[in-house]
């Protein structure tokens, strides 16, 4: 049977407010577009003026199968807290301080020329700050990616357990273990610009996918992505070819841990001297 991938995305007065990923079979093609396009429709900011599918077949030889991230939540009173203990978790991976003030000051206050949203991620080195995406408007948009249905299904009932289950976590976990398999990102950081979406986190093959409920204030419109890299030892082309280009579909969920307050997680976690 042939796969594709389907992909959406949405814009309003000229900037993108939604945007989807799946991979499904020929038969599950039109109930996958008609859904992608009913949540275009439904986003909080309003109906968009554009829509735009776009269906691809993928060669089923050369979908890379991964195991989803494990995932643990910290718990933190506000956005505040919350960017306090991302950074010192960044700064666990190794990302240097300033890359990561300089990553969060971008997220906070629009990332793009003009301080808007950028419509893909930040590639920053993890120990200058330095930014090296091509476009610093589109930045670098993960792509064709998604989770198998029966992982799926796992990973929606070990979620609900948890009383975290919606439809960002699951897709964040999907693009977070994708940003992560490629052999040179250290770490990833994101919130969303959803303005009622406060959630956020920090993925990185050696914690695995690292939720914060607080990464933001509510209301701001802004939010973003930044992958660290170290861009000495980076080839950007190849990377940026892994990410967009490469399919991947995840097949095993990872563990999901009660959540944490963070001297908790620090005393749990397995530190390896660096």
């Amino acid at each position: 049977m042939a796969i594709y991938s389907i992909r959406m995305r949405a814009s309003k007065n000229n900037e993108h407010i939604s945007g989807a990923e799946r991979i499904a079979s020929s038969m599950d093609i039109q109930k996958t577009v008609s859904a992608l396009i009913n949540r275009a429709l439904l986003h909080e900011i309003g109906k968009p003026d554009e829509i735009n599918i776009s269906v691809e077949r993928l060669k089923q030889k050369k979908i890379k199968k991964l195991k989803a991230l494990n995932i643990t939540t910290i718990l933190v009173d506000d956005y505040k807290q919350g960017r306090q203990c991302a950074s010192q978790l960044l700064e666990l991976i190794g990302v240097d301080k300033r890359a990561i003030k300089k990553a969060m000051d971008y997220m906070a206050n629009g990332a793009s020329p003009d301080k808007k949203n950028m419509r893909g991620a930040m590639i920053i080195d993890y120990k200058t700050g330095k930014r090296i995406e091509p476009d610093r408007y589109r930045g670098i948009r993960a792509s064709r990616m998604d989770i198998a249905k029966q992982a799926e299904a796992r990973l929606i009932s070990t979620l609900k357990k948890m009383r975290i289950n919606n439809p960002y976590i699951r897709e964040a976990i999907v693009l977070a273990t994708k940003v992560a398999n490629a052999p040179e990102t250290i770490a990833e950081l994101c919130w969303s610009d959803e303005p009622s979406y406060q959630a956020g986190y920090v993925a990185s093959k050696r914690f695995g996918y690292v939720r914060f409920p607080y990464l933001k204030e509510k209301g701001s419109p802004f939010g973003g992505r930044a992958f660290f890299i170290d861009s000495k030892k980076l080839d950007l082309e190849m990377y940026i070819n892994f990410l967009e280009q490469q399919a991947v579909l995840i097949t095993r969920i990872g563990r999901c841990k009660p959540p944490v307050n963070w001297n908790t997680f620090l005393n749990e976690a397995v530190i390896p001297a660096p």
